[in-house]
């Protein structure tokens, strides 16, 4: 059978066993590739990596339709700064908070110059958090841990360090 005579069913299934570089290359094979290879759905099982050189384009990648399912961020150690953008980690959050984000790998940055009302409403709608040496302030922790109790959602919260 000629790969081209395939159905969009079939092709969905077999983008949805392949890795990350081979579905991006999948997308430049054709119009049609493109269109299927875009499916949100395909992309919620990647993790999104944030660095310091797609950090303020983060918001705009969260718009993206390819990212609008996806369910894990890594934002690398040293992104995060108490010298940094007290605005951006804001908006990070808050770009968190209204998608489908369930996993989160935070450790490495320094979160203690995010509001703790903000931080534990971020953090205690995830599933997964790794947050290792972070900074966090005790009130920080106080209210995250109050509003995890609470809710029973988060399920693995490693290493916080508190200053």
């Amino acid at each position: 059978m000629n790969i081209s005579a395939m159905s969009e069913e079939v092709l969905l299934q077999i983008f949805s066993n392949i890795p990350f570089p081979s579905l991006s290359q999948a997308m430049l094979v054709s119009t049609m590739w493109r269109r299927l290879a875009q499916y949100p759905r395909l992309w919620e099982k990647f993790t999104l990596k944030i660095t310091k050189k797609n950090v303020d384009n983060f918001q705009s990648m969260m718009n993206l339709p390819i990212f609008s399912r996806m369910q894990s961020i890594d934002i690398v150690p040293n992104v995060l700064d108490s010298t940094g953008n007290v605005e951006t980690a804001s908006q990070i959050l808050k770009a968190i908070t209204s998608s489908f984000i369930r996993k989160l790998y935070i450790g490495g940055n320094d979160l203690s110059m995010i509001q703790p009302q903000d931080l534990a409403r971020t953090l205690s709608r995830l599933e997964v958090v790794h947050a290792h040496c972070t900074n966090l302030t005790k009130i920080q922790i106080e209210l995250l841990l109050n509003s995890c109790e609470k809710k029973q959602k988060l399920r693995t919260f490693q290493c916080l360090h508190s200053r």
